[in-house]
């Protein structure tokens, strides 16, 4: 179903399927559909839109400077999995590959390192033989932290398994002042998600792309403004699952 979903919030779809319905309606009609065709391509390729939207979307942070946390969760999906996957990293002059949300895991372990919080907490999750935890862990120790710092509270796939895991280990290590970290975009979605499970944690984003200096290249089309706006569809069309679901 998720890739499904993917599959059909993918903006260039609706371009590719614009051009067969203008290859075949009728020639009076074509100058009016080349038009909206043209002006719908500008928007999602450039990446004036996904800052907006980022901006309008981001909640703000309750974390407190001031305030001891039992522990910070680190969402998962920090990894590039395709790399570790497809590589025989054990062997590569770099064990370490990760995507943009790098950030989710060095503010978590900034946490820790600096006493805001005693643990910091990961989610077990594989892909193929591939578990991004054991890499985490390994990566965190080599930046400062103890091994007894840190924690995998379970195997999980999706943010869902994520907060039901969590309840549960918080409620088995008596776990109550509890920061979550994770991107700006996916935060309104996964606080959402935690708020269902009964857990009320502090939140602190990372990747707040709405507040960076607008310039003239946001109004540029380019591949990397139409991969902002597909995810901005997806976390869109995610929390409105969300919903819908009643996860």
């Amino acid at each position: 179903m998720q890739d499904v979903a993917k599959f059909l919030i993918n903006p260039l779809l609706y371009v590719w399927i614009g051009l067969l319905v203008l290859l075949f309606s009728p020639r009076r009609y074509r100058k009016n559909l080349l038009l909206i065709l043209t002006i719908y391509f500008y928007v999602i390729s450039i990446p004036i839109t996904a800052y907006f939207f980022n901006r309008e979307w981001s909640i703000e942070d309750t974390f407190a400077p001031d305030k001891s946390y039992d522990a910070v969760v680190v969402l998962s999906g920090v990894a590039d999995h395709s790399w570790y996957i497809t590589s025989d990293y054990n062997q590569a002059e770099a064990r370490f590959r990760f995507n943009e949300n790098i950030n989710r895991l060095m503010a978590g372990i900034g946490f820790v390192e600096s006493g805001r919080a005693r643990l910091l907490l990961l989610g077990g999750l594989r892909v193929d033989s591939f578990n991004e935890a054991t890499m985490l862990r390994e990566f965190a120790t080599q930046h400062g932290l103890r091994d007894d710092q840190i924690r995998i509270y379970g195997e999980v796939n999706r943010t869902i398994d994520e907060a039901k895991r969590l309840k549960g280990f918080t409620e088995e290590n008596s776990i109550q002042n509890l920061l979550l970290v994770t991107s700006a975009l996916h935060m309104r979605r996964a606080l959402a998600i935690f708020n269902k499970q009964g857990l009320t944690p502090d939140i602190y984003s990372v990747n707040r792309k709405g507040s960076q200096k607008v310039s003239w290249s946001h109004f540029i089309p380019s591949p990397g403004g139409v991969g902002a706006t597909l995810g901005c569809l997806y976390e869109l069309v995610g929390y409105i699952g969300y919903h819908v679901t009643g996860d």
